[in-house]
């Protein structure tokens, strides 16, 4: 495993147990009788914890895209090498799971073929076909999309009325873990 990696993993650990500690003690001294009560010194304490809340969300964005990345990059050079295998180290196997992108026609923008795919799929009219300005009460979850057109695919069998064309692929990884990571592990320099 690269260096860079066991440290971004030992230093995540050690400031999200540190962090967690922290936050839970000044929980504790806001919500108990006999606690902070000062309102400037509450409203700060609300700034930090929207701050850090905002920190939290930028790191969870680019370990997001360093997964997605990795996991693209790692789907690829396993179809390059027609391996059908799994991907196996000490700490993981991981699954290549490649699905198409549906190309989804809009309620709003394609209004002749969103209604085709809505008819196709059985959804009573009444749901779905409201004015631009509301929301429809049901409308295709984009997961559930993927993975039936994914199977329909793989079935040969005909794409939904109104989805004319998939857009590409989804590269992922089904992770399961072998070994927990630690800062003991066998280095890839």
């Amino acid at each position: 495993m690269l260096k860079e990696a066991i440290d971004i993993y030992v230093e995540a650990r050690s400031a999200h147990a540190k962090l967690t500690h922290d936050i839970l003690k000044l929980k504790h001294k806001v919500g108990r009788s006999g606690g902070v009560t000062d309102m400037k010194e509450l409203a700060d304490l609300a700034l930090v914890a929207s701050d850090v809340k905002k920190l939290a969300e930028d790191l969870e964005s680019e370990a997001r895209q360093l997964r997605e990345i990795s996991e693209k990059v790692c789907c690829l050079a396993w179809m390059r090498r027609g391996v059908a295998d799994n991907i196996k180290t000490e700490y993981v196997t991981a699954t290549p799971d490649i699905k198409p992108i549906p190309k989804l026609p809009d309620r709003r923008r394609e209004p002749e073929a969103y209604g085709q795919l809505m008819d196709g799929l059985g959804v009573p009219r009444a749901l779905w076909d409201v004015g631009d300005d509301r929301s429809a009460v049901m409308q295709p979850h984009w997961n559930g999309m993927q993975e039936y057109v994914a199977s329909l695919m793989q079935q040969g069998k005909p794409l939904p009325p109104g989805v004319s064309q998939t857009s590409g692929q989804v590269f992922r990884l089904r992770l399961h873990r072998r070994k927990e990571v630690s800062g003991e592990m066998k280095l890839l320099e």
